[in-house]
């Protein structure tokens, strides 16, 4: 299980982005752990003009996990982040953004 760890504004990545006009845009990490082993997940996200917090996908997600085929081999990242894409859309992830950002920042994006 993962659980909220940040969520930040990085103007960067709407720059880097062609679908973030008249965004805001940043990053969540999100974290958990499998026995003893601290797992990472983190991705970027927008901010559209009405509030509404979705994935930008221009990046894949960041982990130190790896995915591994049936035989035990691993997939490589394009393999990968499908996968991760599906666990990050289980997760309740868009309001933990929300709440982590300055209501301030969000009603001054320009």
């Amino acid at each position: 299980m993962f659980e909220h760890l940040c969520s930040v504004q990085e103007g960067s990545i709407c720059a880097d982005s062609h679908s973030t006009v008249g965004a805001s845009c940043g990053i969540t990490e999100w974290q958990g752990s499998f026995g003893c082993h601290a797992i990472s997940l983190s991705w970027d996200w927008k901010l559209g003009p009405k509030g509404e917090v979705s994935l930008l996908r221009d990046v894949a997600p960041r982990t130190n996990l790896k995915i591994v085929d049936a035989k035990g081999y691993d997939v490589a990242d394009e393999e990968a982040a499908p996968h991760l894409w599906a666990r990050i859309g289980g997760l309740h992830w868009q309001s933990a953004v929300r709440d982590a950002l300055d209501p301030l920042a969000i009603t001054s994006r320009h």
